[in-house]
Parts: C-alpha cells; sequence; structure tokens
C-alpha cells in the first residue's frame, strides 16, 4: 500500500542530463508524498510542511535550470521562464482558507502531475536535445530544428500518450489509495472490535431481530457452560431464565426496540441450578436506512459486584482479626442506641474492657498466640451479650460493650461481673493454656451523661481506675 505511486518515475520522462533528472524526480518524489498524506487523512500541519518542501524545491529546480540553460542559450527565447508555475502552486495553496481541503488537494495534484509532465516532456525535453546536440558540436540554429522536428514528430506522440496515460492514472490512483486506506481502517477497526469481544470480561452475545443468538463470546459460553454451536439458533431466554418471564421479555424487548437500549438486572439460574445476579445491558443495531438488523446484549456479573462490595463495607467497618464492629460502627450504634433509650426512657451502659496479663502472653508465645487469645475473648464476649447489645474492638486488647434496653441501671453489675467470669477462663494456645483477666469501667446513660463522646470517655477513665486498683475488677465511672 505505501508503495502505490499518484505519479509513477518511468524511462520515457528522461531528459538525457543527469542533474536535471535528479532533480524531476525528487519532484515526483514529493507529489507522491503529498498525494500519500492526502490518502490518509493527514491534519493540516504536516500537509503544509510536505507543500513547503514542495515548493521551496521546485524553486530550487528551476532556479538551477534556468542557469543550466542560460549556459547554451544566452537569452534566447527557447529558455523560457518557471514563475507562473511558482505563482499558480501559491495561489491554489491559498485556497485552503476556503475551500474544503479534499476538493483543494485533488485539484492541486491533478495541476501538479500534468503540469510536471508538460514541463518534464515538452519543455525540459526539448530545451535538453539542444543542449545534448550543442555538446556535440552542434550550432544552436540547428540544434533547435532538430528538436523542433523532434517535438512535431515521435516527441508529440510521446507527449500525448504520456499525458493521457497520468491524467487518466493520478485520478484513478488517488482514488484507490483512499479506497485501501479506508478499507484497512475499517479492518482494523474490526479486528479491534473481534479481539474485545473475544476477551472481554463480561459475557456477551450477538442476537437476530427474532432474538436468537447468533454469536456468543467465550465468557458468555463458560457462563451458561455450551460451547458456541450449541448455542447459536437458540433463543436468548433458553440460558437466561431471567428473560423467561414472558411480561418482562416483553418490556425489554420493546424498549430496546423503540429507545434502542435497555439496561437492568435480572436473576437467573446457572446451569448448576443455583440463582446469580447480573446486569444486562440491551442494544439495537441498525443500519443506515435505519432498519432494525441485530441485537448486542452484555451481561455483567453483578453479584461478584455486591460480594466484593460487601466484603469492602466489611472490611472498613470490622475488625480484621475478630470480625467485631471497629471503633466507626461502634460510634454509628452508639448514637442510635442513644436515640432508641432516649425515646423508651430506658438506661444505656458504655462499659470499656482492657485485658490483664495479656503482655506476657504476646512476649512468652508469640503474636500468633495473642492473637488467638484476642479471638477467644471476642467469640466469648459475643455468645455472652444479648442480640441488641455491641461488643467492639477499638485496636490492641481493648474492647468497648454496649449494653442498651436497661431498665434498673444497677443491672450493669450483674453484666460485668459475668464478663469477668468468662474472661478468665482458660484459653489453649500454642500447646498450653494461658489465663487473662479483665478490668473494666462502664459510665450509664442517662445519670453520668448524654453525650456518646463523653460516656466513652468516661468508661474509659473507669477502666484505668480499675486497673489502678489491682485489675480484674469493674468500676463505675466517678470524676476524680
Amino acid at each position: 500500500m505505501d508503495n502505490v505511486q499518484i505519479f509513477p518515475w518511468t524511462g520515457k520522462l528522461d531528459t538525457g542530463i543527469a542533474e536535471v533528472d535528479e532533480q524531476h524526480q525528487r519532484l515526483v518524489q514529493l507529489i507522491n508524498v503529498l498525494a500519500h498524506h492526502f490518502a490518509h487523512q493527514a491534519e493540516l500541519p504536516a500537509l503544509d510542511a510536505i507543500f513547503e518542501e514542495l515548493f521551496h524545491y521546485a524553486d530550487y529546480h528551476f532556479t538551477s535550470e534556468e542557469a543550466l540553460w542560460s549556459e547554451y542559450f544566452a537569452g534566447d527565447p527557447w529558455q523560457g521562464a518557471h514563475r507562473e508555475f511558482v505563482s499558480e502552486l501559491q495561489a491554489l495553496w491559498a485556497k485552503k482558507e476556503s475551500t474544503p481541503l479534499a476538493a483543494l488537494l485533488e485539484e492541486m495534484l491533478a495541476y501538479l502531475t500534468h503540469w510536471l509532465c508538460m514541463h518534464i516532456l515538452d519543455s525540459d525535453r526539448r530545451l535538453a536535445k539542444v543542449v545534448l546536440l550543442m555538446r556535440d558540436g552542434c550550432a544552436l540554429s540547428e540544434a533547435k530544428l532538430q528538436a523542433d522536428r523532434w517535438s512535431r514528430g515521435s516527441g508529440k506522440v510521446v507527449l500525448d500518450t504520456v499525458l493521457g496515460m497520468y491524467s487518466t492514472l493520478s485520478g484513478s490512483t488517488l482514488r484507490l489509495m483512499k479506497e485501501m486506506i479506508a478499507r484497512r481502517k475499517i479492518e482494523a477497526r474490526l479486528s479491534l472490535t473481534a479481539n474485545v469481544f473475544d476477551n472481554a470480561f463480561e459475557s456477551i452475545c450477538i442476537l437476530d431481530t427474532d432474538g436468537l443468538i447468533v454469536q456468543a463470546n467465550p465468557a458468555f459460553c463458560q457462563i451458561c457452560q455450551r460451547a458456541q454451536e450449541e448455542l447459536v439458533g437458540r433463543p436468548l431466554y433458553d440460558f437466561k431464565s431471567g428473560l423467561a418471564d414472558p411480561a418482562l421479555a416483553a418490556r425489554v424487548w420493546a424498549a430496546a426496540k423503540e429507545a434502542g437500549h435497555w439496561s437492568g438486572e435480572l436473576l437467573s439460574r446457572a446451569p448448576g441450578g443455583e440463582l446469580y445476579a447480573e446486569l444486562l445491558s440491551l442494544s439495537a443495531v441498525r443500519n443506515a436506512d435505519d432498519e432494525l438488523v441485530s441485537f448486542v446484549a452484555v451481561f455483567s456479573n453483578v453479584g461478584e459486584l455486591i460480594r466484593r462490595e460487601q466484603s469492602l463495607r466489611q472490611l472498613a467497618t470490622h475488625d480484621a482479626l475478630t470480625g467485631l464492629p471497629n471503633r466507626l460502627l461502634f460510634a454509628d450504634r452508639l448514637k442510635l442506641a442513644l436515640a432508641n433509650a432516649e425515646r423508651t426512657g430506658t438506661a444505656l451502659a458504655v462499659c470499656y474492657l482492657d485485658l490483664d496479663g495479656f503482655k506476657p502472653v504476646n512476649d512468652a508465645f508469640g503474636h500468633a498466640a495473642g492473637d488467638e487469645v484476642l479471638r477467644q475473648v471476642a467469640e466469648r464476649l459475643t455468645k455472652l451479650l444479648r442480640g441488641n447489645d455491641t461488643v467492639a474492638r477499638l485496636g490492641g486488647d481493648e474492647f468497648v460493650i454496649l449494653a442498651g434496653g436497661l431498665q434498673q441501671p444497677e443491672a450493669v453489675a450483674g453484666l460485668c461481673e459475668r464478663i469477668l467470669s468468662v474472661v478468665a477462663l482458660p484459653i489453649a494456645v500454642a500447646g498450653t493454656t494461658v489465663q487473662v483477666s479483665a478490668s473494666i469501667g462502664f459510665s450509664l446513660f442517662p445519670d453520668d451523661s448524654r453525650s456518646a463522646e463523653v460516656l466513652l470517655e468516661q468508661a474509659d477513665r473507669a477502666m484505668y481506675q480499675a486497673k489502678r486498683s489491682g485489675g480484674a475488677r469493674s468500676r463505675r465511672y466517678r470524676a476524680d
């Protein structure tokens, strides 16, 4: 493709003077480069650069030629001039501001090929013949007569033949180049589309206007557990049971036909029998006459996205080691519990718990053993509490317990005793048993405070009071 030329060089264009022929070939090459960029739909700056090079080289060529001819013609009218070509070329290119670029370039390329043929075959060939004859000892007048006879005889035949050939060839070749490049771009887009279709994570299928499968990508085949040939020609609802409901299917197909697109969630059954959620995006495909020719269905596994979202939410709101709510989730639950206690007129206890003797376990048996102690303590606390209570891990060996719906504030003392008992039970770790105890501080709503932040701070202070008193006990907050 890149070797196709709008102006192919041929030996019939040789003048017999090497330096002139080399310059002619360079001009022809620049015209072909300009045509190549035009066919590739290059932007104006690139075309501007090629035109500038062509313009300057043409000016150099004409200056060089005129210097050569002047050695032999010494002002003879045969020497001619080339200024009109430069002026015409500039005038043509100046039209780019007001003329569509494609039309302007076609006009310019036609002008360039025709003019250069005339310049080489008519003007330069005649002048070159005179120069070559004079170099062989012929007088100027005799050389001109012989050149005239040649230009009216065989030279005219060559001129007419080549001009006709290039007029037809240049236009046809340019159109061919554009068609081949356009076809190549279409093929590249189709190749890219096919590659995306085959390698997409989403399952995709193409359907005819009756909803029958025409083609399916590997992801679709995999989720349906069917080979391509088993899918083709079958209705989509055979494999996507979410579309088996006639009422839903009617709405989906009608929307896709009328609006061109439908998207929504479907619940389909996998070949193994389990249900799974998918997001369907169904698009109608129409031809240039706006006739419906096919549908494209793209399925995204929403169930997996939901599981990922739940996992991320779990990580954001729960302690990774114990699975208990973290500080963020506890703060949210505390605010809700306070609002409920305010509404129902009941008491609420915030208990802050810190393990006694936890550091020696870490030091003696390692952090893995310490982690196991924390997990077992968390499990015991969870089992001890009621369903509407909350236990959270704030970090390290610190836990906080939220007990609501207390009819009598004194009931929290009994809860703390039960917590102290279960925490003190032996824990099996690292092939042995260890024991830890707990220090608990608590504060009460509404007696101690109505503020979530203040209640938690008071319970924390009470816990340190219990620890300073020897640990393994509970204390209600009292101002120091």
